[in-house]
């Protein structure tokens, strides 16, 4: 059996879900190592089976038997060890990913855990089917917390990072906000396509309430509700036709899994972070 490692947000996670789906459909035994997610601060919370009805049977429980075939592995099942030292371990059974270098499938075969985000479309390419019949719908109770009404078709779901991009330094540094330019300009896109509302999605609904008021789109914002999970804002982009996304995850998500495929606009930022481009953007998307 193979695991791979889940790190990061919920869209982050979706990604690795998606490897792990793409490690079993090659073939292999392969499940999630959450662990990880307990060392973040504050802990990051493991919501894939809010988004997918079968991330259950991908969840490895510390109680299954796993090892490898080394003592560096075998050791992976009793610990969470940083992805430094997985490097210095330097195991053929151990990968972690590289400047988003793929995978072969020899060093797959060998491999029996896999460290990294795996942000790939054309992991998620191969396995879109699968993802696509797991998804959960949107419910009526998700509905009725967001407040939103019935969507229209020249609607436009917006998302806007802020969060952790605008206060945390290190994330400031390596991510960064998106300029309002990027805003006009993709609310300009999909104005010349039909669009006429935005339901505005983010961390900061205040902050796009006060500097979004110049979009050439009648706004609707999504406002933050006491014990609302972001699943059910990321259920809520997938029934949208046109999207413009952030550089984040969350979003990318939402556009691509739409449940209106590629009829729709998509709108996507060319200066994901803040010293590179996206490597894993869908050649069918607008870059601003």
């Amino acid at each position: 059996m193979k695991l791979v490692r889940l790190q990061g947000g919920l869209g982050n996670q979706m990604f690795q879900y998606a490897f792990c789906k793409l490690l079993e459909k090659n073939g292999a035994s392969a499940k999630l190592d959450a662990r990880h997610l307990g060392r973040y601060t504050p802990p990051r919370s493991l919501a894939l089976n809010r988004i997918f009805a079968d991330a259950d049977r991908y969840s490895w429980n510390e109680g299954e038997p796993w090892e490898g075939r080394r003592a560096s592995t075998a050791l992976l099942a009793r610990h969470v060890l940083s992805s430094r030292l997985l490097r210095l371990l330097g195991s053929r059974e151990i990968i972690v990913e590289s400047s988003g270098a793929a995978v072969d499938a020899a060093g797959a075969a060998a491999a029996k855990y896999f460290v990294g985000y795996w942000q790939s479309e054309d992991v998620v390419r191969q396995v879109e089917q699968e993802l696509r019949q797991a998804l959960i719908a949107l419910t009526e109770k998700d509905k009725a917390s967001l407040h939103v009404g019935a969507l229209r078709d020249d609607d436009v779901a917006l998302h806007v990072r802020r969060g952790d991009y605008a206060t945390h330094a290190r994330a400031a540094e390596h991510h960064g906000v998106l300029p309002l330019d990027y805003y006009q300009q993709a609310s300009g896109i999909c104005a010349a396509r039909g669009c006429r509302r935005a339901i505005v999605f983010s961390d900061d609904i205040e902050w796009c309430r006060h500097n979004l008021r110049q979009l050439p789109l009648e706004l609707v914002f999504i406002d933050p509700v006491e014990g609302r999970d972001a699943d059910a804002e990321l259920r809520l982009m997938l029934e949208f036709k046109h999207h413009i996304i952030a550089n984040s995850t969350f979003s990318w998500w939402g556009a691509r899994l739409a449940r209106h495929g590629s009829d729709g606009v998509t709108v996507a930022p060319l200066r994901w972070f803040v010293k590179s481009k996206a490597g894993f953007l869908p050649a069918s998307w607008n870059v601003v």
